[in-house]
């Protein structure tokens, strides 16, 4: 059994806050910090997020990994569009996909992110919400230009019903579609034993799927205890000119979750979370042998005086519209055989 903890410092410079109406596992806000730029007034929120596996972090000299993001957001009519700039951190170290070898300490700019969201985006029957976002990813990482990835569509939904003061219940779906210019492309990577592989022909991500259901028992509107159950889905392109065919991967997930206040201006977010997969061929679908679990965190803070930006304005200004926003989980560890060393996801 691996156990991984990964702690989340968010810098978002607005209140956290939450309403009775917003999903519970993650609410963003945008809040007092504005910017001008170009005649028009921004959101400016930032993020940062550090994970490390526990056993190679405190045996083997295990690597911390570090994602972070600047997003500028503003207000269309009820629509909320933003840009986020992400980057990735991470020292020198062990992880889980290498082995034993000894990672490079590495810096790089991750896949830029134009995206557009809207809170109660239909009106539904018996009091439920419907959330609303769409994304386009620009493939200015490192990675994204190895594969040939022109861009990644994504699609977030989020329904959920406030049930009482004490229960309530949301489902969401991730859906990402890629536009690839390649079905395959050469790979090369340092394996677990520290040897040079070259030219490998590595299969290109078409689309994937991530959705999952929470169930939330409140025992104050800021603290609560759930359950989750999820699965995600994801599929690759096939080389007839490479004889490539990566089988698609079906992964479930479920497990107890508990959030509660952290402050005034702070919300943690603890997901102890059991993970099992299988692989579809054409004979069927053959399970994985093992389960993993691993222990996520996510801690929310506000940033007072630590970060001064020039030309930002300090106005206490109530939010217009509170706005949903769930990291992405299951991109903040490396998981792409693709890369060994790095990461591609982003929250």
């Amino acid at each position: 059994m691996k156990i991984r903890m990964i702690g989340a410092a968010a810098s978002f410079l607005f209140s956290f806050s939450l309403t009775a109406n917003a999903q519970f596992s993650v609410v963003e806000t945008d809040g007092r910090n504005k910017l001008n730029l170009l005649g028009r007034e921004f959101n400016m929120n930032l993020f940062n997020l550090a994970s490390a596996e526990t056993d190679k972090f405190n045996n083997e000299g295990g690597r911390i990994a570090t994602y972070s993001f600047l997003t500028l957001a503003s207000w269309a009519g009820d629509y909320r569009v933003a840009a986020r700039i992400p980057f990735q951190y991470n020292t020198a170290g062990t992880d889980r996909f290498g082995g034993s070898k000894v990672n490079k300490q590495e810096f790089a700019l991750q896949d830029i992110i134009l995206g557009v969201q809207r809170t109660n985006f239909v009106f539904l029957p018996y009091d439920w919400e419907l959330y609303w976002e769409g994304r386009i990813y620009l493939p200015t990482s490192s990675q994204s230009r190895k594969t040939g990835q022109i861009a990644r569509l994504r699609n977030d939904l989020i329904l959920s019903r406030v049930f009482s003061r004490y229960f309530e219940t949301e489902y969401a779906s991730k859906f990402s579609y890629y536009v690839q210019s390649r079905t395959a492309y050469a790979n090369s990577f340092v394996d677990e034993d520290g040897f040079e592989v070259n030219n490998i022909a590595s299969a290109t991500k078409r689309m994937e799927l991530d959705h999952w259901i929470s169930l939330w028992g409140k025992i104050t509107p800021r603290t609560g205890i759930g359950w989750m159950l999820g699965a995600e889905d994801q599929y690759w392109n096939k080389s007839e000119a490479n004889r490539r065919e990566k089988p698609a991967q079906y992964e479930w997930k479920t497990g107890p979750q508990i959030r509660f206040p952290f402050g005034e201006s702070a919300n943690f977010h603890l997901l102890l979370l059991g993970q099992g997969e299988s692989r579809h061929q054409s004979g069927g679908i053959r399970p994985l042998p093992g389960e993993e679990h691993s222990v996520r965190a996510i801690e929310f803070r506000e940033v007072l005086s630590s970060i001064t930006i020039q030309r930002l304005k300090h106005e206490v200004e109530k939010p217009k519209q509170p706005i949903r926003s769930f990291p992405d989980y299951r991109d903040i560890v490396p998981r792409s055989e693709a890369d060994f060393s790095t990461w591609n996801g982003s929250p």
